[in-house]
């Protein structure tokens, strides 16, 4: 999905409203335009890993659902996955499908419960996981490698305070 920061046009709009405003507001704006594209970058990079390892971003995160506790998806199956991650049942049911078919998951009807699908990562499913997420674990790390203790420690810290700038307001 193209953010509007992406955009030629609307980059030099925003910038030339800034600087209107005041240089500073620009120099601030520009820090946080450029935060985003790195933010964009690490995101392609990723979908790039799991891609690698035959995964998408929502395949992965099916799995990273069903790997850690090798039961069904948080005790809940088809519906419950399609809640934590804020899928439509059918575009959950084509990410299962897709991933059941490349041998990473079964899902099949347990006795108590005809109305919904147990899901469970295949051995198969377990290993494509652990290889895609230690992939991009790397990936990270050596990102993070190019910044120096006190870079990561500011980073972090702009990123509570941003995260808080731009949390939704509780009162409305």
């Amino acid at each position: 999905m193209l953010s509007p920061s992406c955009d030629p046009s609307f980059r030099k709009a925003f910038l030339a409203l800034a600087r209107d405003r005041s240089p500073r507001d620009e120099l601030k704006c520009r820090a946080l335009l450029d935060l985003l594209d790195a933010c964009q970058a690490m995101g392609q990079g990723l979908r790039r890993k799991l891609g690698a390892s035959g995964l998408t971003e929502t395949g992965f995160l099916v799995l990273a659902h069903l790997v850690p506790t090798g039961l069904e998806a948080a005790g809940d199956g088809e519906a419950g996955l399609a809640k934590n991650l804020r899928l439509s049942r059918p575009a959950l049911a084509g990410v299962l499908g897709r991933l059941e078919i490349s041998g990473l998951i079964t899902r099949q009807r347990p006795p108590r419960n005809r109305a919904d699908l147990e899901i469970r990562a295949t051995a198969l499913g377990r290993q494509v996981f652990s290889t895609a997420l230690a992939s991009s674990v790397d990936a990270f790390v050596r990102a993070a490698g190019m910044l120096d203790e006190y870079e990561t420690a500011l980073v972090e810290h702009a990123g509570i305070r941003l995260r808080e700038a731009f949390a939704p307001d509780p009162s409305l």
